[in-house]
């Protein structure tokens, strides 16, 4: 039994002692609120009555996330969080959460992804999802100034994807 205290004493002294990373912003973007949609439905969960998000075509867009960057924060290494649940029909699902990164004249700098296939357990059930995609402080000697994470169905017919509370954390990672 001591063992386990002083175990848990030294893992919370060291956690509290290590410096988190910077929150600069936060959003839970939820199916149904005007401008967080893009090429979905908006349905509503028969058990819950809650409003959930559906994405039918291939390549589309779905619940998204705008965030500009102010030039204070530019020049910065960021981490991009994203967590909620996602349902869809496919096992081997092309279900993503996508992260594009613009600079002031709207031009796009990159296109990356964090599959969710990997977090569909069950098919035609709600999975839990939680990932991240670190950005680099510039892109191609370039300053983003827009980031833009959205959720998306990569080329699959027939596939229905479903999101549901899609949370998005924003943290600025600190210099070393």
């Amino acid at each position: 039994m001591k063992l386990i205290v002083r175990l848990t004493f030294f893992v919370l002294v060291f956690v509290s002692c290590s410096s988190p990373d910077d929150i600069v912003d936060s959003q839970t973007i939820i199916a149904g609120k005007p401008g967080t949609s893009s090429g979905d439905s908006i349905c509503i969960d028969s058990l819950t009555h809650t409003p959930f998000s559906r994405i039918r075509k291939s390549n589309t867009a779905g619940l998204q996330y705008v965030f500009n960057v102010s030039e204070a924060n530019q020049n910065k290494h960021y981490y991009i969080v994203f967590k909620g649940r996602v349902r869809t029909n496919y096992a081997l699902s092309n279900a993503a959460i996508v992260l594009m990164a613009f600079y002031k004249d709207k031009q796009q700098l990159c296109w990356m992804t964090a599959p969710l296939r990997p977090f569909v357990v069950q098919q035609n059930n709600w999975n839990y999802f939680l990932d991240s995609i670190h950005i680099p402080n510039v892109m191609n000697d370039v300053r983003y100034t827009t980031l833009n994470a959205f959720a998306y169905l990569g080329n699959s017919n027939f596939e229905n994807m479903d999101i549901d509370t899609f949370k998005v954390t924003l943290k600025r990672k600190e210099e070393l």
